[in-house]
């Protein structure tokens, strides 16, 4: 090779790296190859007692979020849920279930132990004021919403239906349809323990 093609290529190769220094790759943020869903919170229980996310470690949980008026999805899924203990047998001590209410404004901590009483009594619910929820809908990026033109008194909330399954640490494992069948809830939990 040539004296003069050597000097040509040399020059190419500073000019491509001139050009890669000033414009350098968009850097990406770095992961943990965890999903950041969950976290801690401090809610009342159905009892009116101070509740603590921290009462959930040690054991591994599924969290649902709904709402007591609700018509349709939190019932049946509530009811999935007391199947699924039903079906881990011993194993449903080592699982904290909770139930979650998206509804600040209607679902205290008496009407939740109402309604609690037509599912398993293994089920814990948990309400709180409006901004303790939308942290919870939050940090499980999940969604609740009234309608804008909700009429008085109307209670319907639009929500997501997922089913959280959690560590004992409190770390996300995976989550769940609500439609999802019991057997495949039971085969996850007892997969995780």
């Amino acid at each position: 090779m040539s004296k003069k093609m050597k000097l040509i290529l040399f020059t190419c190769l500073i000019v491509v790296l001139i050009i890669a220094l000033q414009n350098p790759a968009p850097s990406s943020p770095p992961t943990t190859g965890k999903a950041d869903i969950g976290g801690a919170f401090t809610l009342t229980d159905q009892h009116g007692r101070p509740f603590s996310s921290d009462a959930l470690k040690g054991r591994h949980s599924l969290i649902f979020l709904g709402y007591s008026n609700c018509p349709d999805i939190c019932p049946a899924t509530l009811l999935l849920l007391g199947d699924t203990l039903k079906k881990l047998g011993p194993d449903a001590d080592k699982v904290n279930t909770v139930f979650i209410s998206v509804d600040s404004q209607n679902d205290s901590p008496e009407k939740l132990a109402e309604y609690l009483k037509n599912f398993d009594p293994r089920i814990v619910a948990l309400t709180g004021d409006e901004a303790q929820i939308e942290s919870i809908i939050k940090a499980y990026k999940g969604y609740a919403k009234r309608p804008d033109d909700a009429a008085p008194g109307n209670t319907l909330i639009s929500h997501s239906g997922w089913i959280y399954l959690m560590d004992k640490d409190g770390n996300y494992i995976s989550h769940f349809d609500s439609n999802v069948h019991s057997d495949t809830l039971v085969q996850a939990v007892k997969a995780a323990l």
